[in-house]
């Protein structure tokens, strides 16, 4: 399934749960109002150009080599900052400087590849119903691998420092896309993350879980309780959150107890 196709039509994602849970005001900028991002942050472009990378390197092999994939990030990081508007770069970064850090990134996770005996698909999209929803979760597998018999999917993330132990076990993308996984092949896969820290000195690690069938069904009443409070309006600020710095929305945030009122 290709995922562009699958968001034409009315759906839920991952990311779309993970923003209401975030913050319900934004989700609803965001996904209903479809409101026009006040900025981008750095980070997005430099992560779809990343991605784009490791994707080909998954699909060609070992005979694409690390300045090729330089090369390539190089072409998508262009294509992918030219095409967003109002980018904002954090703190001593630009555009010369994060070009840098992403080609020291892809040297060490081409260096430690381990999947080129395992591919079974890359970029793969899905679809799935969930019990209770109007609208069907889609969303997109980074890989798929095969090793002594156990599925994986794995999911590339860049970071700005290492994920500590345990954080893979309470990630809800892993919880929704294992239940995808699960429910589309009848066999519950293994969730691998691979982090690739965004730091002077780059590192990857694994980082490995797994759902199971009650994990699944308190995702299933999480995603009918968010739809049933978008569906009567429950939508309000998280002015605590971890990303109300840069929030996109944030002057048009600041005008909701206005308009509100």
């Amino acid at each position: 399934m290709n995922l562009n196709e699958l968001r034409k039509e009315p759906h839920w994602s991952y990311s779309a749960f993970h923003c209401y849970l975030t913050c319900p005001l934004k989700f609803k900028f965001q996904y209903l109002e479809h409101a026009k991002p006040e900025h981008t942050c750095s980070c997005f472009p430099f992560g779809r150009a990343f991605h784009a990378a490791l994707s080909q390197r998954a699909r060609s092999g070992p005979q694409l080599k690390i300045a090729d994939a330089k090369e390539l990030f190089e072409a998508y990081f262009k294509a992918e900052t030219n095409a967003v508007e109002h980018l904002v770069y954090k703190p001593k970064e630009d555009y010369g400087s994060l070009l840098q850090t992403g080609f020291a990134m892809l040297t060490v996770c081409l260096e430690n590849w381990q999947d080129d005996f395992a591919v079974r698909s890359v970029e793969e999209g899905f679809s799935v119903e969930i019990p209770g929803l109007s609208k069907p979760l889609i969303g997109e597998y980074d890989l798929i691998v095969e090793d002594g018999g156990h599925e994986y999917i794995v999911d590339w993330k860049t970071a700005g420092a290492k994920w500590s132990a345990g954080k893979a076990h309470q990630d809800l993308q892993a919880t929704a896309f294992c239940y995808a996984r699960t429910k589309l092949t009848g066999r519950s896969p293994l969730f691998r993350f691979d982090i690739v820290t965004k730091t002077r000195t780059p590192c990857v690690e694994s980082h490995y879980t797994e759902r199971n069938e009650a994990d699944f069904l308190r995702f299933e009443l999480l995603a009918q309780t968010i739809e049933s409070a978008v569906q009567r309006e429950v939508f309000y600020p998280n002015e605590t959150g971890f990303s109300c710095a840069d929030c996109p929305y944030k002057n048009k945030c600041r005008l909701w107890h206005v308009r509100k009122g």
